[in-house]
């Protein structure tokens, strides 16, 4: 008996690899399966299709999922006379037809029965084409298994089986795809063994890699989760114990391809940060941050990490992304993004200059941003397969040195909102380009400097500690001319500059460069010559030309 499985998502190659490895213990090499993955919407090569081609035309069962590649459809579509079980779930229109268990066919039911009830669920089920959403699919499901329930005889028992295979798939994790092969076997090809029904998983919950429990309720996570050592927060929020939410997908989590999750959680809750990790489909994002990340319109976390490709509401999905916004504005916390490679594997990334692919970019970074979502630090990437074709087993790999990065800067998103008004420093950057006084804040003709008035003024009344600036425009230029607080151009020297600036030591700045990475020193060694180089810096320091008022700084873009 040979089983061949080809999946769209290398998501499912740990618990497919497993399954196999199960089933020839199992029955003792009578049950040989072999897998086929690639990225879903990513053409298989052709010596992948030859070997494709040689497992399915050797075996008795077929499943192939979230596959919408046309050439491995015609490969189907060549034996799919020969009586074999085809358990296809999710692909086109076309490939829908072809799937058929027992005496159930998917395409002979919608031309047959075009006007039952029965008929309309499939035809449903048949354009599960991958851009419906998972609540769209969670509810389909639960109509499917509603009315096949009470058909328990001849063809509507194997729809009934049907269904039951998109529930075990679509619930995922290694115990649900092993009793789906197990179903199968039993029902279909006369193996005597038994198998458990679907284990069906919420649409939105909580997990932690330390228990078994999946928590419905954040009240409920609260009282089971602790730290020994939590981070120390200021002020009025000193007894505070910082909460991060994290929205992660359910299947990634299901089908133990969640490493960089652990890593994550392991990182932040070394920093003593606590963590609140949400899973779901997807499409309900949305609804895990409200039900877990806040309460009657208020935070129940400090700031949120996405995980998520795309949009977290609203695209292609549908979604109310009015009510995201509203739901963001009453929280108030930073939405930070920590990025996940998409198609690349580790090392193809490190080889390309261009690091992501153009598509990757797009649905893990850009997309992202405009939820207003942060940061965008890359933090893991596929691993590449020790070996090539069959079988292969690709996980999502976190590269820990940015992982380190990533999670450093959400405890400073922490310390900053715990920081009262009072003590933050912030620094405002001004445009000056080309260097010098004829340039000064002139971004695209904007009021820059009556803007940033009305922001200290504003900042003023918030606590901040900010005092003694100009009250005009005039009188901030003229401030700024006669202390000779720009950058240098062709016509202001150094030795002007040098009393009004603030001096960084060429020590200091050694060290910092040093910190940077090999790669980048050479290259700007290569383009800008040895540090401290020759603009704003003499022997000894290099000078940054600002304004202070208070804890305020205000500087002007560096002459290059």
């Amino acid at each position: 008996m040979q089983i061949t499985s080809i999946i769209g998502n290398y998501t499912y190659s740990k618990p497919l690899a497993e399954t196999a490895e199960i089933l020839k213990k199992r029955f003792k090499g009578k049950v040989v399966m072999t897998n086929h993955f690639c990225q879903r919407h990513q053409a298989y090569t052709a010596k992948q299709l030859d070997e494709m081609e040689k497992d399915v035309s050797a075996s008795d069962i077929i499943f192939l999922a979230m596959v919408f590649d046309e050439a491995v459809l015609k490969i189907l579509e060549r034996y799919a006379t020969e009586g074999k079980t085809f358990v296809i779930l999710a692909s086109v229109g076309d490939g829908m037809k072809m799937a058929r268990l027992g005496k159930f066919c998917v395409g002979e039911v919608i031309s047959s029965f075009a006007d039952s009830k029965v008929a309309k669920v499939f035809k449903l089920l048949k354009g599960l084409t991958g851009k419906s959403s998972p609540m769209e699919v969670r509810k389909m499901l639960g109509m499917a298994d509603a009315i096949l329930k009470v058909l328990q005889f001849g063809k509507w028992k194997d729809a009934y089986n049907y269904v039951q295979a998109w529930k075990y798939f679509f619930h995922g994790g290694g115990e649900n795809i092993l009793n789906m092969f197990l179903m199968v076997l039993a029902e279909y090809h006369g193996f005597k063994t038994t198998y458990q029904p679907p284990a069906e998983v919420p649409a939105s919950y909580i997990a932690h890699p330390r228990s078994d429990t999946i928590f419905t309720s954040v009240d409920e996570y609260l009282k089971w989760y602790d730290l020994p050592d939590w981070m120390k927060t200021n002020g009025s929020n000193k007894k505070k114990k910082p909460l991060v939410g994290l929205l992660f997908y359910s299947d990634r989590y299901r089908n133990e391809d969640s490493r960089d999750l652990a890593m994550v959680i392991d990182k932040l809750e070394g920093q003593g940060i606590g963590v609140v990790p949400s899973m779901s489909t997807g499409a309900e994002n949305f609804t895990s941050m409200k039900k877990f990340f806040a309460g009657n319109g208020k935070p129940r976390v400090d700031a949120i990490i996405s995980f998520l490709y795309f949009r977290i509401e609203g695209g292609p999905l549908g979604g109310n992304y009015e009510a995201f916004e509203e739901l963001c504005r009453q929280m108030n916390v930073p939405l930070i993004n920590y990025v996940s490679m998409g198609y690349s594997t580790i090392d193809d990334w490190r080889e390309r200059d261009e690091g992501l692919y153009p598509m990757e970019t797009n649905l893990c970074t850009i997309l992202p941003e405009l939820d207003g979502l942060i940061e965008g630090v890359l933090i893991a990437g596929g691993t590449e397969p020790s070996k090539k074709g069959r079988n292969i087993v690709r996980v999502m790999e976190p590269l820990e040195e940015r992982v380190d990065h990533a999670v450093v800067r959400t405890r400073n998103w922490l310390k900053l909102k715990f920081k009262a008004n009072k003590d933050k420093k912030v620094a405002f950057i001004l445009f000056n380009y080309p260097p010098g006084k004829d340039t000064l804040g002139s971004a695209g003709n904007l009021a820059t400097f009556d803007s940033l008035i009305k922001l200290l003024d504003r900042m003023r009344e918030e606590g901040y500690t900010v005092s003694g600036y100009p009250r005009t425009r005039h009188e901030f230029i003229r401030l700024i001319t006669k202390k000779n607080v720009v950058n240098q151009g062709n016509w202001t020297s150094l030795a002007r500059l040098k009393e009004s600036s603030f001096k960084v030591s060429l020590t200091d700045y050694s060290n910092w460069f040093s910190l940077l990475p090999e790669k980048c020193r050479k290259e700007m060694v290569a383009n800008w010559g040895d540090p401290p180089g020759s603009l704003m810096a003499d022997e000894e320091y290099l000078y940054v030309p600002g304004l202070q008022f208070g804890n305020i700084f205000i500087g002007f873009q560096p002459a290059r």
